[in-house]
C-alpha cells in the first residue's frame, strides 16, 4: 500500500504535463496558469469532439480512455466502484466505449495480452511503471463492470474468467510493478462471478454478506475476499475442465 501511496502522489504531481499522442486527437497540456481554473474547466478542456469520438475505432477509444490525464481520480473516493462512475462522468470516451458493438472483442483482446504488455513496461522507469499499473487498475475496473459483463456470452465468459485467473498470476509475478491495489479488481470480478452462480462456487452462507458489501463498495482486501477469491479460482478451474 505505501508503495501504491507514493505512485500516486508522483502520477499526481506529473500527470498534467504529461498528454497522450494519438492519430486523431491529443489531449491538450495544461498550462501553470491552466492548473489554477477551475476544476469544471479543465475537465471541459479534455473531452473528445463529438465528431472525432464517432470516428474513433474501438481500440484507439479504449486507450484514449486509459490515456485521460484526470484517471488518477478514481482513488480519490472510499469507494473504487464510485471513482470509477465518477471518471466515466468526467470523461464522454467511457459512455462512447459503452455503446460500441466490437468492444467486447477490443477489451478480450487486450485482457489476454496483459504478458506482452508485461515485456514492454518492463522496460520502462519506475514512474511509467506506476503509471501503466494504474491504468491496468481502471481497464480492469472497467472489465468488472456489470455493462460488460452480462453481455458476455458463455464461451467469453469463460475466456474471461480464465485470463482474470491467469492474469492474477501474472500481476503476483511482477510486483515491482503492481501493488496489491491492483489486486481488487480482480477479486471484484470473481466475486460477482461466484455471486452470480452460488451453486458452482459454493459460497459460505457466514461470508455472503461481507462478499456482496464489498461488490457494492470495493475498497480494500480482508482475509475473507482473499479466502474466499482462492477457493473460487481453484472452483473456477475444476469447473472449466
Amino acid at each position: 500500500m505505501r508503495k501504491t501511496i507514493i505512485l500516486l502522489i508522483v502520477f499526481t504531481l506529473t500527470s498534467l504535463n504529461l498528454y497522450a499522442q494519438n492519430s486523431s486527437f491529443t489531449f491538450p497540456e495544461v498550462s501553470n496558469e491552466g492548473q489554477f481554473m477551475s476544476i469544471g474547466s479543465r475537465l471541459n478542456q479534455m473531452q473528445v469532439p463529438e465528431d472525432v469520438l464517432n470516428k474513433m475505432s474501438t481500440i484507439e477509444l479504449l486507450d484514449i480512455c486509459l490515456d485521460f490525464p484526470y484517471i488518477i481520480d478514481i482513488f480519490f473516493y472510499d469507494n473504487l466502484q464510485k471513482g470509477y462512475e465518477n471518471l466515466k462522468k468526467e470523461f464522454n470516451g467511457y459512455e462512447e466505449l459503452t455503446k460500441r458493438s466490437d468492444v467486447e472483442e477490443v477489451i478480450l483482446n487486450k485482457y489476454g495480452n496483459l504478458h506482452k504488455e508485461i515485456e514492454r513496461v518492463n522496460n520502462l522507469s519506475q514512474i511509467e511503471q506506476g503509471e501503466f499499473s494504474i491504468k491496468w487498475f481502471v481497464f480492469e475496473m472497467m472489465i468488472s463492470q456489470d455493462w460488460f459483463l452480462n453481455n458476455l456470452n458463455q464461451n467469453k465468459e469463460k475466456d474471461l474468467l480464465a485470463t482474470c485467473i491467469r492474469n492474477k498470476q501474472i500481476k503476483e509475478n511482477n510486483q515491482h510493478i503492481f501493488s496489491s491495489v491492483n489486486e481488487i479488481p480482480t477479486h471484484l470480478l470473481l466475486i460477482k462471478k461466484a455471486l452470480h452462480d452460488p451453486e458452482v462456487y459454493q459460497i459460505d452462507e457466514d461470508n455472503k454478506k461481507e462478499l456482496i458489501e464489498f461488490v457494492k463498495r470495493p475498497f480494500a482486501l480482508n482475509d475473507t475476499i482473499i479466502q474466499s477469491v482462492q477457493v473460487f479460482s481453484q472452483m473456477n478451474d475444476n469447473y472449466e475442465k
